[in-house]
């Protein structure tokens, strides 16, 4: 009787350190990505690379893309959020959607921001400067956002127009509409 607990303590032991040695292996891979994201800060800074920081502050922004008239109702859109602070025109973040009225939502850290919504009005999948829907500057601070969230942060959709130093960007979303008896068509998302 003594032997088999024994044994079983051994188990509990050897499993337990299995345990924290895993646990240990994913601490260690989330620092060395950090550090990789740090590393590439200081080659070349960049907002992109200052909302994955860990030790950096980051907001969370979020609204509804508003379209009055319902003319993006049936298409494919994207939001994105330009800086200025370390690069002319830097895509920091970028939410793809299918049909307006609609929530979105990006994470940017501190600083001024562009929001620009694409519709994809040829139905290319391809999101061009001449697809511009809508335009929004934005500015994220302590002050701005005292607990890390801006909501209610509507963008209200209106006739398409070109902004020129706008990037095109292709659509990377798959959209698969579910159908469900309970729910509104679109309302269940993968």
């Amino acid at each position: 009787m003594g032997i088999t607990r024994l044994n079983g303590i051994w188990r509990f032991m050897a499993l337990f350190s299995c345990i924290i040695a895993l646990s240990g292996c994913s601490y260690m891979n989330y620092w060395a990505v950090q550090e990789e994201y740090a590393r590439i800060q200081q080659a070349q800074p960049g907002q992109v690379n200052m909302k994955h920081l860990i030790d950096q502050e980051s907001f969370y922004v979020y609204g509804v893309i508003d379209d009055n008239d319902l003319r993006y109702q049936k298409s494919s859109l994207l939001i994105a959020a330009y800086s200025d602070k370390f690069r002319k025109n830097e895509l920091v973040d970028s939410m793809f959607m299918h049909g307006s009225n609609t929530h979105y939502g990006l994470n940017l850290p501190a600083g001024q921001f562009t929001l620009l919504v694409y519709a994809d009005l040829d139905g290319d999948g391809v999101f061009e400067p001449s697809e511009i829907t809508s335009t929004n500057t934005l500015v994220l601070n302590d002050s701005t956002a005292p607990q890390r969230v801006l909501p209610h942060n509507d963008i209200v959709l209106r006739e398409a127009f070109t902004v020129e130093w706008a990037e095109t960007i292709q659509d990377k979303s798959d959209y698969t509409l579910k159908k469900s008896l309970f729910y509104p068509t679109g309302t269940i998302r993968d």
